[in-house]
């Protein structure tokens, strides 16, 4: 099935929940599966375009700029824009600083105020505070509920929220090997969660977060792929759902 053709099964999908009719699990499933299988590249190797430039403009903390440095001098890149891929960011998990750097531009991609949310977020407290913060979601890799404490209760950082919160849980302690651990929850996942699923918001408890990493976890079993290539095929997903959503309801 081509993007064009799983867009309007989607389409058709979304707009039978707003129009109050429960999830078709059988039709939810088979999307997803045609979302997977449209994928350019594994999901290890799935990168995007971070816009280095706006990242090395203003240097501030030298541990943060050499942090900056040390992740884009295995990138290739030019002088203004590198590209990162989710195996890249997770070369860095022995490095908290390098990896929380590396997983912030990765989720902030080409957007330029990436580097500005980035700096104000890594004060010196919250550089001494990273490490127990990741070793924390390391030991909690497989109760998605307790992740979720860790980064929103007073182990978290100051102005990491859920979706970049996540992120560095993923990038942290999720297993190539395995398969399992905590999967990125931000908007696009979160509508692609609530038509295929019922539930609004995965990124608002303990609960929902729980729910939604172990309803990807199952799905991958049933689809026999890996959890984060079901959150992928959710996030490609969430953008469209919206669309078609606010579309219905006008």
């Amino acid at each position: 099935m081509t993007e064009i053709e799983w867009r309007a099964a989607l389409a058709e999908f979304v707009r039978s929940r707003a129009a109050g009719d429960a999830p078709d699990e059988i039709t939810a499933l088979a999307i997803t599966e045609r979302i997977i299988e449209s994928f350019p590249e594994p999901t290890p190797a799935h990168a995007v375009r971070w816009k280095l430039a706006a990242w090395r403009r203003r240097p501030v903390d030298p541990a943060v700029a050499d942090a900056v440095e040390r992740v884009a001098h295995v990138l290739v890149h030019t002088d203004t824009n590198a590209t990162i891929s989710r195996q890249q960011v997770g070369s860095h998990a022995g490095r908290p600083l390098d990896l929380f750097v590396a997983t912030m531009a990765w989720g902030f991609g080409e957007q330029a105020y990436g580097w500005h949310r980035t700096r104000r977020i890594l004060d010196r407290d919250a550089q001494q505070r990273l490490p127990a913060l990741v070793d924390a979601l390391r030991s909690n890799a497989d109760r998605p509920a307790q992740t979720w404490h860790m980064l929103m209760g007073p182990q978290g950082l100051r102005g990491l929220g859920p979706a970049f919160g996540t992120k560095l849980a993923y990038f942290a302690s999720y297993s190539n090997e395995r398969g399992d651990g905590p999967l990125i929850a931000d908007q696009w996942t979160a509508w692609a969660f609530w038509a295929f699923a019922g539930p609004w918001d995965i990124r608002s408890s303990p609960h929902t977060y729980a729910e939604y990493v172990h309803h990807c976890h199952a799905w991958a079993t049933r689809l026999h792929r890996r959890p984060d290539d079901v959150e992928r095929a959710f996030f490609l997903a969430g953008p469209y759902i919206r669309q078609v959503w606010r579309q219905a309801m006008q």
